[in-house]
C-alpha cells in the first residue's frame, strides 16, 4: 500500500486495477496546543497506514467574565469605575460610571434679618457625594453682606438681596434675605435630640 499526493491510499491488484483508499485516521485527536481566550488552538491526528499527520485549528474559547464590581464610587465632581475579571484568564475589563446628579437643598428659601444683625443659620443641608460650596453671593452687597466661604450674613440697609449659594458641581440655590428694621419673631423651634 503507497500513499498518493498525501490525501488517499491506493491499492494495487495483481490484475493491474488500482483502487483508491482513504487514509485510515486515528479515531481522536491529539490536542498539540490549547486554545486561550483570545488564541486559537491546535490539535493532530495521524494515519494509521501512511504515518501522515493532519492538523486543525481549535477555535479561541472566548471569555468568561463574571459581574461587574464597582472599583470606584462615582461623585458629582468625578467619575467612578467598575470591573469584571474573565474566569478562564484572570483578563480584567473596566467601564466609567457616570458622575452623580448634583443636589442642593438650603436651610431656608426666605430668611427675615433684622438691621445690623448677622447670622450663620443659611446653611446647605444636601448636596450629593463629593460635592462641595463653591461660593456664596449676595446680589446687593449694600443690603446684605455674605462671607464666601461660611455663608455669614451680615444686614446693612433694609430692603432685599438673593443670596446664591453655588456648588463646585455647577448646582446653585437662591434664598431671598428680607432685611427689616424690627426685630425677628421666633415662629417655630425645632428641637434635635
Amino acid at each position: 500500500t503507497d500513499c498518493k499526493d498525501g490525501i488517499n491510499h491506493q491499492r494495487s491488484c495483481s490484475c493491474g486495477d488500482v483502487q483508491k483508499e482513504a487514509h485510515a485516521w486515528d479515531s481522536a485527536w491529539v490536542v498539540t496546543t490549547k486554545p486561550t481566550c483570545t488564541e486559537k488552538g491546535k490539535k493532530t491526528r495521524t494515519c494509521t497506514k501512511c504515518g501522515k499527520t493532519e492538523t486543525a485549528s481549535i477555535p479561541a474559547v472566548g471569555h468568561s467574565f463574571g459581574e461587574y464590581k464597582i472599583t470606584k464610587q462615582p461623585t458629582a465632581l468625578a467619575t467612578g469605575t467598575k470591573t469584571r475579571t474573565c474566569t478562564k484568564c484572570g483578563k480584567t475589563e473596566s467601564i466609567a460610571i457616570a458622575k452623580l446628579k448634583p443636589i442642593i437643598a438650603l436651610s431656608a428659601t426666605k430668611l427675615p434679618l433684622q438691621l445690623k444683625k448677622s447670622t450663620t443659620v443659611l446653611k446647605v443641608t444636601k448636596m450629593q457625594t463629593g460635592d462641595k460650596v463653591a461660593s456664596f453671593t449676595s446680589s446687593n452687597s449694600k443690603i446684605v453682606t455674605v462671607h464666601k466661604t461660611s455663608g455669614k450674613l451680615t444686614a446693612k440697609k433694609v430692603g432685599k438681596a438673593i443670596i446664591t449659594v453655588k456648588l463646585k458641581s455647577g448646582k446653585s440655590a437662591k434664598c431671598v434675605v428680607t432685611v427689616q428694621k424690627t426685630p425677628v419673631k421666633t415662629t417655630k423651634i425645632q428641637v434635635k435630640p
